[in-house]
C-alpha cells in the first residue's frame, strides 16, 4: 500500500469517526502533525510540484532541503524529495527544528505557531513578533483554515 493511500484512509477514517482537526491536533507530538499537514500542502500527492518551488508530499523548498543536506551531510536533489520517505523525514526534521526554535523563542508546544511557521515560514514569523497574521485564520487552504479556527476557538474556551 503506498504512503498516499495510508495518509488518506488514515484522514478518511477520523473524519468518519467524527474528530475535527482541533481534537485530532490538541495534545499530540509534532510527528502527529504530518497527516494534516501533507493533505494541506499537496493534498496527499506524493509527486506534488508547486509553482512555489515545493516538492512531494510536504513541499519542501530548496532553502531547507539545503539545509536538511547541510546538517546530515547527505547530498539529495529536489527530485529525490519525490520519495515519500524521504520527503516525510525532511519535513519530520524541519518541523522539530521549528519546534525548537519556538520552544527557544518561549512557544514551546504551540502547534498554531509551528504550522503557521512551516507555512509561511519561521523567518517571516519572527519579523511578525511571533503573532499568527488575521488572514491565516481565512487561509486559502481550507485544511489549513479549519484547524486555526478551531484551534484558536479551543483555546478562547479554557479557563
Amino acid at each position: 500500500m503506498s504512503d498516499r493511500v495510508i495518509i488518506n484512509s488514515i484522514l478518511v477514517i477520523l473524519i468518519l469517526i467524527g474528530c475535527t482537526l482541533a481534537q485530532i491536533i490538541y495534545g499530540v507530538e509534532v510527528e502527529e502533525l504530518l497527516p494534516m499537514i501533507a493533505m494541506a500542502e499537496s493534498s496527499g500527492d506524493p509527486s506534488a510540484i508547486s509553482a512555489d518551488g515545493g516538492y512531494g508530499l510536504y513541499q519542501i523548498t530548496r532553502p531547507v532541503l539545503s539545509d536538511y543536506n547541510r546538517v546530515h551531510k547527505t547530498a539529495y536533489t529536489l527530485n529525490d524529495l519525490l520519495s515519500p520517505k524521504l520527503n516525510t523525514r525532511v519535513a519530520m526534521w524541519y518541523l522539530k527544528w521549528i519546534d525548537k526554535q519556538l520552544t527557544k523563542a518561549s512557544y514551546p508546544n504551540d502547534s498554531v505557531r509551528l504550522v503557521v511557521a512551516y507555512n509561511w515560514g519561521l523567518g517571516k514569523l519572527k519579523r511578525n513578533g511571533y503573532r499568527v497574521p488575521d488572514w491565516f485564520m481565512t487561509h486559502p487552504n481550507k485544511v489549513y483554515r479549519t484547524f486555526f479556527c478551531e484551534e484558536i476557538a479551543r483555546r478562547k474556551s479554557l479557563p
